[in-house]
């Protein structure tokens, strides 16, 4: 059995490639960008007012009264010059006019007709008080988004600002999901008392959906190893990454490691010292790899989010991982079986602590809709004391 870490490592040591491609920027969201991306201008563009207000030069605060000669709205380019004594009404976003060093918040003015006063003085304006000036924030031709950054909806808008309808990005290996299990129903079919209804290979499209992955569901495998050989192999021929769940402990009917052995494949661990996921097994031939995750839903999930998404980033050249935080608990945390590290769903809340919620194992997952995060519990640590810090993964 082999530590955590070192499975992490395992995998990251047998990543497949990569090719890239175009994609619509609407369709570029979860997915790795293959190049930098460069400003195309300069961010802002132009100079422009950060507030609604009056556009001056510096000299013109302090006089009695100064009169509008105008108004620029966003979107316009400014055809006159400000003058000393003069000013323009300005609206937020739009271009400054040239001869204006400061743009005066409508709350600091009063108008009268077309004369301006300004209540506030002197001493609240200085030189481009107000002003956002062109390419304060970036210069044309520099870095905007790195290759392998993984997309997310901040970026969308970044692209967007640099006029790219089009994005170019690695394609991920593509992931296929295949249940395993006499016992499973699918959702929608009728249930014996005897059976269990399938969660495992929806949970997993769902996970693989919002990490931006493509993904092919391939049913229900039955504890036959003939049919379990005849769905690897139907599965593997059309994806390049398999997610199966269950079949991978030491039962009569868990067939996993000896298909993927007969199938020519090398399994590069099988047992993990973590809890939930211990009988996590990895596995990998030419242009191919395996994750066969164990059957409890729980464990599913959580080894998903922690090897199988950071493993399908860094084939994209992206780094992923969960952000890992050291928060205090709310109460105590006591457990009796302490040879594995454990995970344990927790809540954060208010001010920043996290509470361990009802948990009763790892086909519990139940427990996960009152989750939104992990606390590590590390081998030989039987507990936490109430205002302790534990290392806690925060999940989505």
């Amino acid at each position: 059995m082999i530590s955590f870490e070192e499975a992490v490592n395992i995998t990251l040591a047998n990543k497949l490639q990569c090719s890239t491609q175009v994609a619509k920027l609407e369709n570029s969201l979860g997915k790795v960008l293959s190049a930098d991306v460069l400003c195309d201008r300069d961010i802002p563009p132009f100079d422009k007012s950060a507030v609604d207000g009056y556009a001056l030069a510096l000299g013109s605060i302090g006089k009695e009264a100064i009169t509008v000669s105008g108004t620029i709205a966003a979107g316009q380019r400014p055809t006159g010059t400000v003058k000393p004594g003069e000013c323009y009404k300005i609206m937020t976003g739009a271009m400054v006019p040239k001869g204006a060093e400061c743009v005066v918040m409508v709350e600091d003015t009063e108008l009268n007709g077309n004369q301006l006063l300004i209540n506030r003085g002197e001493k609240g304006y200085s030189l481009w008080s107000n002003i956002c000036l062109k390419g304060e924030d970036l210069k044309k031709g520099s870095v905007l988004l790195q290759k392998g950054t993984i997309i997310g909806p901040e970026h969308i808008a970044v692209l967007a600002s640099a006029g790219l309808d089009e994005v170019p990005v690695v394609c991920y290996p593509k992931l296929g999901i295949l249940s395993t299990g006499d016992e499973l129903i699918e959702p929608g079919q009728p249930v014996e008392e005897y059976q269990i209804r399938n969660s495992n290979g929806w949970q997993l499209m769902a996970q693989a959906n919002r990490a931006g992955f493509e993904n092919q569901y391939f049913g229900i495998a039955s504890d036959s190893r003939e049919e379990l050989e005849n769905s690897v192999s139907r599965a593997l021929q059309q994806c390049d990454v398999l997610v199966m769940t269950g079949g991978v402990s030491m039962g009569e009917f868990d067939f996993v490691p000896q298909v993927l052995t007969s199938q020519g494949f090398c399994i590069l661990f099988d047992r993990v010292a973590i809890q939930p996921g211990k009988p996590s097994t990895f596995a990998v031939k030419e242009g191919k790899v395996v994750f066969a995750l164990p059957g409890n839903p729980v464990s599913s999930f959580v080894q998903f989010e922690l090897l199988v998404r950071p493993y399908l980033a860094a084939c994209a050249g992206a780094d992923y991982s969960p952000l890992r935080l050291k928060l205090p608990l709310s109460q105590d945390y006591t457990r009796r079986n302490t040879s594995r590290t454990s995970l344990v769903p927790v809540k954060t809340e208010p001010y920043g602590s996290i509470c361990p919620i009802m948990y009763n194992g790892s086909a519990h997952i139940h427990a996960m809709t009152c989750a939104n995060g992990i606390m590590v519990v590390p081998s030989g640590v039987s507990g936490f004391k109430k205002g302790d810090h534990a290392l806690t993964i925060l999940l989505g």
